[in-house]
């Protein structure tokens, strides 16, 4: 009496997507967008010369800065993930 085996799933690399090229993609798009949230002006004109920051663009420019470093966590992960994955593959 012979047993059958199943056959065991077999998990390939896409060849238009990965999970580490998807990371980095997400790591280069949280630094950019990071740096640009520094560069946002923050001041409002009280007068002809004078300036004063404002707490509501500050905050906007805080939110903006806080979704690009989640961004770019997120890119690790997806790396971190693709490493797995592909030492899962090797094994």
């Amino acid at each position: 009496m012979s047993q059958e085996q199943e056959p065991r799933l077999q998990f390939e690399p896409s060849p238009t997507l990965s999970l580490g090229g998807a990371g980095w993609v997400m790591i280069a798009l949280g630094v950019v967008t990071a740096a640009i949230s520094f560069f946002v002006d923050v001041t409002v004109p009280v007068s002809l010369t004078e300036r004063v920051a404002n707490m509501d663009k500050i905050a906007v420019r805080h939110m903006f800065l806080a979704s690009s470093l989640t961004v770019f966590l997120s890119g690790w992960l997806l790396v971190a993930a693709g490493a797995v994955v592909k030492a899962i593959g090797r094994r």
